[in-house]
């Protein structure tokens, strides 16, 4: 019987509309899997992060330079798109909790800022979702939420 922790990365191929394909088919998987569906199908950690899909990549970086440039409504839909391709990136909850901050959004920014929390692994990223939450949580004025970031952050 295999061994259900070890993870063969299959590289897509090299032609740019079989690569294209087997990227879609690889979200595919990553959508069906968080949805709760039946499929044995294991997709690696390192594709549900983000890390190895350059779709993933480039969404990212176009969603950071429209919030930059206070295009909120178009830097929300980049990074949605950028989630589904990998709903297990940290990064990407952490980007779309500062959409909802600066859309006047708290409580929805402090959902996104504890959904990232659930699959961040680094105490930098966890620092800066905590971070995240504490914000929100000003924002809205909540001091039993305050009061736990606080409490987490200074444990962190």
């Amino acid at each position: 019987m295999p061994n259900d922790d070890v993870y063969v990365i299959q590289l897509p191929p090299a032609d740019p509309e079989a690569k294209q394909k087997a990227l879609l088919e690889q979200a595919r998987q990553n959508s069906s899997r968080m949805s709760g569906s039946a499929s044995t199908t294991r997709t690696p950690t390192v594709l549900q992060n983000g890390d190895n899909i350059p779709a993933f990549r480039r969404l990212m970086d176009t969603g950071i330079n429209q919030l930059r440039a206070g295009r909120l409504s178009d830097a929300e839909t980049s990074f949605t798109r950028a989630q589904r391709l990998a709903p297990q990136s940290s990064a990407v909850y952490f980007y779309l909790g500062q959409v909802a901050l600066k859309k006047n959004q708290p409580i929805k920014a402090e959902a996104m800022a504890r959904r990232g929390l659930t699959v961040a692994q680094s105490r930098s990223r966890k620092v800066a979702l905590w971070q995240l939450i504490l914000r929100s949580a000003q924002a809205r004025g909540h001091q039993p939420t305050v009061n736990e970031a606080q409490r987490v952050l200074r444990s962190l």
